[in-house]
């Protein structure tokens, strides 16, 4: 099946795009010139370590009560579409709309080794083009984000494939949303352990959540890092972490050549988990000049 968005060939069981994640969908049946039935195959939940992002318009009532339907709905689509495309800009996928909310999953259903990262570059510039039109517009946002793990449920939606991401994560992460005050981001302890070489923040220290019996450790998201030469940090300078394993496996291997013996070493993986960053730091501890 012939992706829409990218045009990379998939195996027609894909219900996402290998390359892009880009929804594939089958409307009709040419055999017959009617519709297909949707599929009806069983979906496997699988474990994810992702990143979410709740964004949440915090004065939308008292901004749009004396307004018409058609005229609240006007009011407020701007701010959601450019909310929105500060997602789909770092590879955020839109899990679900809530009225003048949003909750966003970075990591799956394409992975990303740097979703903390992108979670955070998102928030501040949904931050940075909210603030921009406040004088115009009066519309504030509060965002949270968590990273963790979650187990993203595929489910049938018609023709198309939809997700649920289930788990503490997603709870604790829109406790991240209601403790942030208008046009601020808080973040968790473990998004910010992620992503802390690439954002500065505001330690805000311990805070109790509704739900959790322990305290937890927050930070507002201030901006990102600059680099010595003045540049902010891009996405791709991740550290690289927790590929031990399969780089001394991979280096196991070339020193067996040296016995004249030939290996071939085959690197599978879903996109976006660091294969070519594996790789790249294999040819760096070969040859480091």
């Amino acid at each position: 099946m012939r992706c829409p968005n990218c045009g990379s060939d998939n195996p027609a069981f894909h219900a996402f795009c290998y390359q892009c994640g880009s929804t594939l969908t089958q409307l009709t049946d040419h055999s017959d010139g009617g519709f297909t039935a949707p599929r009806t195959q069983d979906l496997q939940p699988e474990l994810k370590k992702v990143t979410i992002l709740f964004v949440d318009i915090t004065n939308s009532v008292q901004l749009i009560h004396k307004l018409k339907a058609e005229d609240s709905a006007d009011y407020l689509d701007p701010t959601i579409s450019s909310l929105k495309q500060n997602a789909h800009r770092y590879g955020g996928m839109i899990n679900r709309v809530d009225g003048d909310g949003m909750m966003v999953i970075f990591g799956a259903p394409v992975a990303y080794e740097d979703h903390s990262i992108r979670a955070c570059y998102a928030a501040l510039d949904m931050l940075k083009s909210v603030q921009a039109e406040y004088e115009r517009t009066g519309i504030a946002v509060r965002i949270g984000i968590h990273s963790g793990e979650v187990l993203m449920k595929p489910f049938y939606n018609d023709f198309s494939v939809d997700y649920e991401a289930l788990g503490p994560t997603v709870y604790l992460a829109h406790r991240m949303e209601v403790l942030a005050s208008p046009n601020t981001a808080v973040i968790s302890r473990e998004a910010f352990h992620a992503a802390q070489k690439h954002i500065k923040v505001i330690d805000l220290g311990p805070v109790q959540v509704k739900g959790l019996d322990e305290p937890v450790e927050v930070y507002q998201l201030q901006s990102r890092v600059r680099q010595d030469d003045g540049h902010e940090s891009k996405l791709g300078d991740t550290p690289f972490i927790g590929r031990d394993n399969e780089l001394k496996l991979i280096q196991r291997n070339l020193m067996e050549t040296r016995d004249h013996c030939g290996r071939c070493v085959a690197i599978c993986a879903e996109p976006g988990v660091g294969k070519s960053r594996l790789v790249t730091r294999f040819l760096y501890a070969v040859n480091p000049t």
